[in-house]
């Protein structure tokens, strides 16, 4: 039986409607889809944030509702509200990156309308989880997605040569973060 008083239960619904919003934006630019399908995107980030809110209101310490609170607040026009998110996530739990890949995505699309500062994220959470080598390829991602920007038209915040160049060094030491931690233990969870 589904618990309305869990925060997983406030959490789970909040990403149906996160989704679903998404869906019906089909990935396009708000402005290219109809004024109905508008009102529906808005309508679910709305809800989804509300959810989300909910979570965090019946457990303080649910730093999950807040990492999904990085990434819904910047659609409902609340970016201040994002990065305060992601402070607090990372107070409850500042064992895990997973903050850190919240609010590089949040920069990465443009929300904040400061792709560099996601890179400068993804650094500092290289440098805080040395040892997770998901740190290294989240940062990689964000770079190739950088660089491909540029064939669709869009102007990019990079240097390519300098981000490529970064990519090879990045992944390199990934790799090694990773060879060593399947050599320590090949049965890991991934759990972060």
């Amino acid at each position: 039986e589904i618990n309305p008083a869990y925060p997983e239960t406030r959490l789970v619904l909040g990403e149906a409607y996160h989704i679903y919003g998404l869906e019906v934006r089909e990935g396009k630019y708000l402005s290219r889809i109809s004024p109905e399908k508008r009102e529906i995107f808005a309508n679910s980030m709305r809800e989804a944030k509300k959810q989300f809110e909910y979570a965090v209101a019946i457990n303080p310490n649910y730093y999950r509702g807040y990492i999904r609170l990085i990434e819904t607040y910047p659609e409902n026009g609340l970016i201040g509200l994002a990065e305060e998110s992601f402070k607090r996530a990372c107070k409850i739990r500042p064992d895990t990156p997973l903050p850190y890949f919240a609010l590089s995505k949040f920069y990465k699309y443009g929300y904040a309308n400061n792709p560099r500062k996601g890179y400068t994220i993804l650094k500092e959470a290289i440098k805080k989880f040395p040892e997770n080598p998901i740190t290294y390829f989240r940062y990689i991602d964000l770079l190739y997605w950088e660089i491909s920007m540029k064939k669709y038209g869009h102007p990019i915040h990079v240097n390519t040569k300098w981000a490529i160049k970064e990519i090879k060094s990045v992944r390199k030491k990934g790799y090694q973060v990773l060879e060593k931690m399947i050599e320590k233990n090949p049965e890991n969870t991934w759990n972060y």
